[in-house]
């Protein structure tokens, strides 16, 4: 996922966080926008399934 695509996540899912991140120096929001999306999926995993391991599946991608 691109950078323009963990801020329109951040945006999205955490608007205050999102905030906080615009005020930080610009060459911090490339490490805080995926940490912070990251965030965002991993807090929302259990309200997508009650499966354990789909919700699993869902993180997958972020840790090849």
């Amino acid at each position: 996922m691109t950078i323009a695509g963990c801020a329109a996540l951040v945006e999205r899912g955490d608007p205050d966080r999102f905030l906080a991140v615009m005020a930080a120096p610009v060459a911090a929001r490339a490490s805080l926008l995926p940490l912070y999306a990251f965030n965002l999926e991993v807090a929302r995993a259990p309200w997508v399934t009650e499966e354990p391991l789909i919700a699993e599946m869902r993180l997958h991608p972020y840790f090849k």
